[in-house]
């Protein structure tokens, strides 16, 4: 991006200022080394909204396969939204749909859920050094189910980096061993160490490779004001479900997607343009489910 920044939706419209410019901006994103056919590997091509290539002759869009693929919407709408998604701690599809002018409510949240798929397909670096690994469990009450039971709920593992704040989140099945330790050695660094509470669920941590400081809460549970095992990633905890109260007023039936988006806000947080690039990036790789 040649001009600063926009620090408000009036600056938006300068640097955003109609369909061409915005186009331009995702055939950088999408080819930052020049085009590249998908069909033959062709790397000339003419044309403007559709891009022929001059080896095979077959026609391609900058949009193709992404989750801006097919929309109605002018470019200019979903530059807006992801610049909104971007700069603002929580947005619902209530409040883009309103912002943006909308005539149906359906629109704007599908223009939300598409942005949020491809958060959730942005592959975050690994954590290291030392990294809290704690679950939660989000959902309704269900008669007869207590802590992680119940069909209603869901389970989510929570690692924060210590010292950064960086912070992973992803859906599971169960907190056993098998489930648990594959998926923090493929978002962990080998080597790092990992500290938990006494959940025995994490004693295959030491035989993958990484330090285990497993830190068991006292008997009879903590009470307020103890130290906690795992107080980062508590906070992160309860920061997402603040986030989620706030942003969308009840738990999501997709789980894994706001846990995406939430770990991107995250990652991006102290950085606007490095979101807005790297989302829109996304957006024209990221092929979409609706």
């Amino acid at each position: 991006m040649n001009k600063p920044f926009p620090a408000s939706l009036l600056d938006f419209q300068t640097v955003f200022p109609d369909e061409e410019t915005c186009r331009h901006y995702l055939v950088e994103s999408r080819w930052p080394d020049g085009f590249l056919c998908p069909h033959c590997g062709g790397k000339e091509a003419w044309g403007q909204k559709r891009l022929v290539c001059r080896s095979c002759r077959r026609e391609t869009s900058v949009l193709s396969g992404g989750i801006m693929d097919h929309s109605h919407l002018p470019l200019r709408t979903w530059f807006w939204a992801a610049y909104m998604v971007c700069v603002t701690p929580g947005v619902n599809a209530l409040t883009l749909g309103r912002l943006l002018k909308l005539k149906s409510r359906k629109n704007a949240w599908s223009l939300l859920d598409r942005l949020r798929e491809a958060m959730t397909a942005y592959e975050l670096p690994k954590l290291s050094g030392e990294v809290e690994a704690d679950e939660i469990v989000i959902g309704g009450y269900q008669a007869g189910g207590t802590g992680f039971s119940g069909a209603n709920k869901k389970i989510a593992l929570v690692l924060v980096e210590r010292g950064s704040g960086r912070t992973r989140m992803v859906q599971i099945p169960d907190r056993k061993s098998k489930t648990l330790v594959p998926v923090i050695a493929k978002l962990v660094d080998p080597g790092s160490t990992i500290i938990t509470d006494g959940h025995d669920g994490y004693r295959g941590l030491i035989k993958a490779g990484f330090h285990w400081v497993r830190i068991p809460h006292p008997l009879g549970g903590l009470k307020r004001g103890e130290n906690r095992a795992t107080p980062a990633a508590d906070g992160a905890v309860s920061l997402f479900k603040r986030w989620l109260l706030a942003t969308y007023n009840r738990p999501p039936s997709d789980l894994a997607r706001y846990l995406g988006e939430f770990c991107f806000r995250q990652e991006f947080r102290r950085q606007p343009e490095s979101a807005f690039s790297t989302l829109l990036g996304l957006a024209v790789k990221t092929s979409g489910r609706n």
